[in-house]
């Protein structure tokens, strides 16, 4: 089934932006996630916490389509606390509306895993690192 520029622009505004739901949390996993999202396994301990980021057009502005594809992104940068242990090698992110528990709603692998370890600078995505495609 096909799906308009138009149509997948307001399906992703929908989600992101819209204030429903109010919060979204970003979290890691250290493995590939499967295609329904399962095998999302999230890092324990070394003050690991998915982030709570606002449902706002502020922290997710309006998606975009180009050559076929419609976009949407962080507005705000997103940043962990400093590991206190080591998480591993971080493969993914995954969007989920709870703080912990559960499959992720959205999530997408990373161009280059991440190693995050104790002392190490915390895990940061700037602002339109987070790209999740629509109606693809």
């Amino acid at each position: 089934m096909g799906l308009s520029p138009a149509r997948a622009r307001a399906i992703a505004d929908n989600q992101f932006g819209s204030s429903s739901p109010g919060t979204w949390y970003v979290g890691l996993s250290t493995s590939d996630p499967s295609d329904d999202g399962t095998n999302f396994v999230e890092p324990i301990g070394g003050s690991y916490a998915r982030v709570a980021v606002t449902n706002n057009v502020t922290n997710w502005p309006a998606s975009s389509t180009g050559s076929g594809v419609t976009l949407k992104s962080n507005g705000a940068k997103i940043t962990y606390p400093n590991p206190t242990g080591n998480w591993g090698e971080i493969r993914a992110y995954g969007i989920f509306t709870a703080s912990s528990g559960g499959t992720p709603e959205y999530f997408n692998k990373l161009d280059s895993p991440i190693t995050a370890q104790s002392g190490n600078s915390p895990v940061e995505f700037d602002v339109g690192q987070l790209q999740m495609q629509f109606g693809v």
